[in-house]
Formats: structure tokens, sequence, C-alpha cells
């Protein structure tokens, strides 16, 4: 069952992120600096943990496959209680001077984690062009709607270290409903 997504608002705050789900992010986060990064640009790097079986790798709902060992179990655990089908889990490096710019090609919405307080900004345009600036705050989880053209800025003189995932429904009505427009 696919959800139009158009129907959920830009960004949310999603949860407080317990204090071992971020240790447990935060130490696969230092795990994968000894692995090459999947995507490599000079001021941004992106590790995919889950992989795709299939040959149309634009199709987000088919990253499902993991690497990452049962490294993350705590993790998945935990946001299996707010999301359903945890898919394209990464991890992701900006440096404080970079910026990740205004990009649209995804078709599921994300749950961003940010990995150290680096006082992010997630701007997204919506359907007549304006433009929506959110806080993306360390310790806490946030619903992203990346189905919109978005992108993310730096606003501390600190590099940028984040994880994120995509998913297709929350498990139950309450909290959808939190996220509607």
């Amino acid at each position: 069952m696919y959800v139009d997504y158009s129907n959920y608002g830009y960004f949310g705050h999603l949860c407080e992120v317990p204090q071992d789900v971020l240790n447990n992010l935060q130490e696969y986060y230092q795990h994968l600096q000894y692995v090459m990064a999947d995507q490599n640009h000079s001021k941004y790097k992106q590790w995919y943990v889950q992989d795709t079986q299939i040959k149309k790798k634009n199709l987000e709902i088919s990253w499902s496959y993991w690497k990452d060992n049962n490294m993350l179990d705590i993790t998945k655990n935990f946001f299996s209680t707010y999301v359903e089908n945890i898919v394209k889990f990464r991890f992701s490096y900006l440096m404080k001077d970079g910026v990740v710019e205004y990009h649209s090609k995804h078709s599921l919405p994300r749950i961003h984690i940010p990995l150290n307080d680096a006082d992010s900004k997630f701007l997204i345009k919506d359907n007549d062009g304006n433009e929506h600036v959110y806080d993306l705050t360390y310790g806490h989880a946030h619903f992203v709607n990346v189905t919109y053209p978005h992108k993310v800025v730096a606003t501390k003189d600190v590099d940028r270290m984040n994880s994120f995932f995509c998913f297709t429904n929350f498990v139950d009505k309450n909290i959808e409903q939190r996220f509607l427009k």
C-alpha cells in the first residue's frame, strides 16, 4: 500500500532519541570512517547501510537489504515503534561550509537523526516555490517530506554528521496525524 505523501506537511519533530540509540548510531558512524563512502564529493559523503537487489536503484522501497551485520539493531528496534518498512538507511557527512543543493528525486519521506550539534537547517520548497526553513536539532528525530524540493545548510562552524532513512508508513494513525497538513 502506497500513501499520497502530498497530504503530509514538510517537516516535524518525531521524537527525542534515547541516548542508547544515539550511541548506537554514533558507533556505527565511527565504523564507517574506515569504509569507502558510496557517494564521495569534495564536501559531502554518504554511506548506504542498505542496498537493493534489483537493477532499478531509483526505487527507494527496494533498498531493504541490510549490510550492517545487525550492528544497528538497537536503532532499528527503536524506530520500528514509529514507522513501518525502514528502507535506504544512510549516514552522511557535510563539511561546515558545504551545502546540499535543492533536489527532489525522492518518492518516500524520511526520518533524519543528526549525530552532532551542527545546527543545520533543512529548507523545503512548496508547490508555489515558497521556501520553508526548519532546524535539525541534535538528540531528536525529525520527519522530513523530501518528496518536495529540499536542501541542507549548516549554520555553525562544525562539520555535520547525520543519519537518515526512508519509510513507507507510520505504525499508527495517532503518529501519522501529527504530520498531515
